[in-house]
């Protein structure tokens, strides 16, 4: 009788587990607390409201409570242009999300993109700012070359000059063209020195509509040398 018992309360318990078991795992196809509300906040600049639904809608059929909230974040974070992504849960049926494009700060050679934190990455859209420069180099140097042309395009602005070109060659030397056609021959030290000495003689040297500049070159200790357009 003793043992009736047991062997009873076993299958109960047995029975009562693959219960529970059954419902943890068919309460997602219950679609329980169903979502009914999907908020997306984003510039729409580069990245499509369609691209961003389409990737949601697979997501949001198993409820609120059992949508994977990483899986969906890891796949938005694979659609072109985006940058960081958050996604929330907000009671009773709302699911709220947050992307953040990439903002780009130039142009990297001739077909790739950098963004503000120096990260490279293809052009996928013709529908670029125009006042973007072009940041020329070799590979892994174009976090300093960013660095380079914040810090000269700082000194510049006195003069209300603009870098559209930085070119760093093989031989670490230096080449910025400017936004008024002046090219600026740089050489491999001393960069901020140098720009320094050509702002401080730029009103009195560059100004004069009858006499235009092409190059100047500030690998000179004191001075410059500079080339002028024939007229």
């Amino acid at each position: 009788m003793v043992a009736y018992k047991r062997l009873a309360w076993l299958l109960m318990v047995v029975s009562l587990t693959g219960l529970l078991s059954w419902g943890w795992f068919s309460l997602p196809k219950l679609n329980i607390m169903p979502v009914q509300q999907v908020t997306v906040g984003s510039s729409y600049q580069y990245v499509s409201r369609e691209d961003l639904k389409s990737m949601v809608r697979p997501f949001l059929h198993r409820g609120l409570l059992f949508i994977n909230i990483d899986h969906l974040r890891r796949q938005i974070l694979n659609l072109p242009w985006v940058a960081q992504v958050s996604i929330y849960r907000l009671w009773p049926d709302t699911v709220r999300i947050r992307v953040i494009e990439q903002e780009i700060v130039a142009r990297w050679g001739e077909d790739e993109l950098l963004n503000k934190n120096g990260e490279i990455f293809p052009i996928l859209t013709q529908k670029l700012p125009s006042s973007l420069p072009q940041l020329v180099g070799s590979e892994q140097q174009q976090q300093l070359m960013l660095q380079i042309h914040q810090s000269l395009t700082e000194l510049l602005t006195p003069v209300q000059l603009k870098i559209v070109y930085l070119q760093l060659s093989a031989l670490s030397s230096w080449t910025a063209t400017l936004d008024n056609g002046l090219t600026l021959v740089l050489g491999n030290d001393a960069l901020e020195e140098r720009v320094q000495r050509f702002v401080s003689a730029y009103d009195e040297l560059f100004t004069d509509p009858a006499t235009i500049a092409e190059q100047v070159d500030l690998r000179y200790v004191d001075g410059m040398a500079v080339r002028w357009k024939q007229t």
